[in-house]
């Protein structure tokens, strides 16, 4: 959570990052289900950057996320 800017430390105090308010509950639920099978990085404030650990593996995306750019395995979507 700390890595994805949805939360923040400041004074030892665990306060609400500047990305927390962009997405909705089903955003936050897929991102977690997709880090325990690779990495993922938000950037732009709207795109998702998944990279899969293993690259031949099903994977399941809400419906809301459009598919942008794939290249070597990387997976870049625009939540609308």
């Amino acid at each position: 959570m700390l890595d994805l800017e949805l939360i923040k430390e400041k004074n030892r105090v665990i306060v609400p990052g500047d990305l927390l308010i962009h997405f909705k509950l089903i955003d936050y639920q897929a991102m977690t289900r997709l880090e325990r099978s690779g990495s993922v990085k938000i950037y732009d404030n709207k795109k998702i950057l998944f990279t899969p650990a293993n690259p031949e593996a099903k994977f399941s995306f809400p419906d809301h996320w459009i598919v942008e750019s794939k290249v070597r395995g990387v997976l870049i979507f625009n939540v609308k």
